[in-house]
């Protein structure tokens, strides 16, 4: 019984840890500034503070001065996780870089609370699952990439029905790709 659950701590810890940032953690300074600051400026790609590479965080503010979106930069780049909300303070999607580049596990939530997408990077290129759900919760799309590279992919209506399931070989896809209707329905009766 020990043996079955150190295999299953091993397999989850391994699993755990393809979702969690791959590089070591920068520390990044406690320093706040908002997007709107003149001192601040994006040259190049890299963000400049009073003409220096900006290491802290940027914010921005809805007009009712809650936050809409954190994110951390060390050297003028984005670095580690990035926030952003709703106008009622409610989480939207939780993204985490390294040196600029996008890496690990992107969540994304409608406004409802329900999953929106779930994407994988490693260094800045999709690697694992891109997925994406409708408002009501439903899959989207599912497409798996190899380091940047879709290598499947499955997409559905939000009524379940299929409009894409592909593999891909070499360069080629083979199956049914984006698929669109000639008219459009609404509980399977074609409106006019």
């Amino acid at each position: 019984m020990s043996k079955w659950i150190c295999i299953l701590f091993i397999a989850f810890t391994a699993c755990n840890n393809s979702f969690s940032p791959t590089q070591k953690s920068i520390i990044i300074p406690n320093k706040i500034v908002l997007n709107t600051d003149t001192l601040l400026q994006l040259s190049n790609g890299v963000y400049l503070y009073q003409k220096q590479p900006f290491s802290g965080y940027i914010q921005s503010n809805y007009p009712n001065h809650k936050i809409q979106n954190i994110a951390a930069y060390f050297e003028g780049k984005q670095q580690n996780w990035t926030y952003s909300f709703f106008k009622n303070g409610q989480k939207e999607a939780v993204r985490y870089y390294h040196l600029g580049e996008k890496d690990s596990l992107h969540t994304g939530w409608w406004n409802n609370g329900n999953l929106r997408f779930s994407y994988q990077f490693k260094n800045g290129n999709y690697h694992g699952w891109f997925k994406e759900y409708y408002a009501s919760g439903r899959p989207l799309k599912q497409i798996l990439y190899v380091n940047g590279k879709d290598s499947m992919g499955k997409g559905w209506r939000e009524n379940g029905k299929p409009f894409m399931n592909y593999i891909t070989k070499g360069e080629r896809r083979f199956g049914l790709m984006n698929a669109q209707l000639c008219y459009s329905l609404e509980k399977e009766k074609i409106q006019q």
